[in-house]
């Protein structure tokens, strides 16, 4: 989640005191973390969310093959210099946890961790899991699982009927444009501790949010506009899972973390019934996030699947304009992914609360992935993107 710190500082200062207090998931203790106020310690991001009270499920890689990411020649990194050090400096003066930057040929130009993590670690993505939802819904389309987009949710999930989120269609949904209740501003939460409640105390469940928050009344959404809001994301979930007869994580193992040529299993966090948070509860090693995005950079220029590929197309360009006061560095979303940054023009993102992103520029095919304890960093880190995918490969 992004907070709009890039045009009201104000505003952001207070959300992130708000944030600090009760943490993502719930109460935290943070530890001291300099250059930049705290969201969420790295703790939380990097290992925390592996154990008690959280419930997580695997998401195999099975026995496919590693995508290999080797170093970059010496003679691109003497060339590519000033980025190098432009990179350095973005981890050092800031509350960063892991920086990686991937060449077109999927080089490792750079990479840094600090702040305790490390490479074998499983990074919380937050909400760049919706991308990540995003892409096994596809996966489900062109299987012919789904017939199309522009079906009713309710469809295929017994469990949105009656909702708003059963009567608009998946490609409303994935835009976030359903009639359901809208969240508080810049959280994506539909009401204040929704998401500590589902994931560390489970006391709600996702199955319940749909038809809490996808009735009428004054805080509906208007049917068509965007409106920041994970419940659509998790109604994304309820598709695929009714779609495909598996739990999302079973489904996404096959369909996406194999193809991806992961080097480790990833996690995913689910609520007391099991059923995974897909708007936010997705964790992996920062080198497979990497992978994630070449897969999908790659696959958009395939022609094996041209289902698939049009999807993926689809899904990171604009499909309706950010007409909403979140996020407000980007012009527009996909399905599940942000575009039309007005810092970095032609790069599409995976965006996550507290600074997480995965950033890949189309013109270059350069992917950046970062992960950090705060959303002070962004705006550096948006314009480090920009300067980095404009320079020749």
């Amino acid at each position: 989640m992004v907070f709009g710190c890039l045009v009201d500082a104000t505003r952001c200062a207070r959300r992130a005191l708000l944030f600090v207090a009760i943490g993502p998931f719930g109460p935290a203790v943070l530890g001291q973390v300099p250059h930049a106020p705290a969201v969420v310690p790295a703790e939380t991001i990097t290992k925390a969310w592996l154990g008690p009270p959280f419930q997580t499920a695997k998401v195999s890689r099975g026995n496919s093959e590693v995508r290999a990411l080797i170093d970059s020649d010496p003679a691109t990194k003497a060339r590519l210099s000033s980025t190098l050090s432009a990179a350095g400096r973005l981890v050092s003066r800031n509350p960063v946890v892991a920086l990686l930057l991937l060449e077109r040929d999927g080089s490792v130009l750079f990479e840094k961790y600090q702040q305790g993590a490390g490479p074998e670690d499983l990074i919380l993505g937050y909400s760049m899991t919706k991308s990540l939802t995003s892409v096994a819904m596809g996966q489900a389309l062109c299987e012919g699982l789904v017939a199309s987009v522009a079906d009713p949710a309710e469809r295929y999930a017994d469990v949105l009927k009656g909702t708003a989120f059963g009567s608009a269609s998946i490609e409303q949904l994935l835009t976030m444009a359903s009639a359901a209740k809208k969240s508080i501003p810049g959280a994506g939460q539909p009401v204040q501790g929704w998401t500590s409640d589902l994931l560390r105390h489970h006391t709600v469940d996702v199955r319940s949010g749909f038809e809490r928050f996808g009735t009428g009344g004054p805080d509906a959404s208007a049917l068509g506009e965007f409106e920041y809001k994970g419940m659509d994301s998790q109604a994304i979930g309820a598709v695929i899972a009714g779609a495909t007869k598996q739990p999302v994580p079973d489904y996404a193992s096959a369909k996406v973390w194999q193809q991806i040529g992961a080097e480790a299993d990833a996690r995913w966090l689910v609520d007391r019934n099991g059923d995974a948070s897909t708007a936010e509860g997705f964790g992996a090693r920062v080198r497979d996030w990497g992978r994630l995005a070449l897969y999908v950079r790659d696959e958009m220029a395939s022609s094996r699947n041209t289902c698939f590929a049009e999807y993926l197309k689809k899904a990171t360009t604009m499909q309706i304009k950010n007409t909403s006061n979140h996020a407000r560095a980007f012009g527009g979303y996909g399905y599940q992914f942000w575009t039309d940054n007005w810092r970095a023009k032609g790069v599409y993102w995976m965006e996550g609360y507290g600074g997480q992103m995965v950033a890949t520029d189309r013109r270059s095919g350069r992917v950046m992935v970062m992960f950090s304890t705060t959303d002070a960093v962004v705006s550096e880190a948006e314009s480090f993107m920009a300067r980095w995918s404009g320079e020749e490969p």
